[in-house]
């Protein structure tokens, strides 16, 4: 049962995206900054920065505790661009996330975020991942709306 909502929650997904051109709504092109796994923010969130200031203290964050940090990409123009970032939480391993798409609606950015993962019972004895996704994108003023899935890995 839970394998047929998944896929029609996926037909929903794609034809709503097809769609969106019909009803005011412009896919927006972005770029991956970093994605992974494990990241030290191990609770769920979404951030959308535009400043340099709010970009360090977020990476700072996820990377605190990392086996090996990295320093923050500063070739970023945050004065032309923004970053949006999400982070899963603590997950199952093996678990898909990040952003599928953003569109631009005349009053918002909607970005859309997905978690696939295997279902049934969490395992007990294995550390969980903390996947994450952050990306750039021109910037804008307009407000951030996350739209979140959730779908069971086949």
């Amino acid at each position: 049962m839970k394998s047929v909502f998944a896929c029609l929650l996926g037909l929903v997904v794609v034809l709503v995206a097809g769609l969106a051109d019909a009803h005011g709504q412009t896919p927006i092109p972005f770029r991956t900054i970093a994605r992974g796994p494990q990241s030290g923010i191990r609770t769920a969130g979404e951030f959308v920065i535009r400043s340099r200031s709010e970009w360090e203290a977020l990476w700072r964050r996820h990377t605190a505790g990392t086996p090996h940090p990295q320093a923050a990409p500063r070739d970023l123009d945050l004065s032309r661009d923004m970053v949006i970032a999400v982070f899963a939480g603590e997950v199952p391993p093996g678990s898909r996330f990040g952003i599928a798409g953003i569109t631009l609606r005349p009053d918002r950015l909607l970005v859309a975020v997905q978690l696939r993962g295997r279902p049934g019972p969490e395992p007990v004895d294995v550390e969980p991942a903390t996947p994450f996704h952050i990306i750039l994108l021109t910037r804008s003023t307009l407000p951030v709306v996350f739209v979140k899935t959730k779908m069971d890995l086949e």
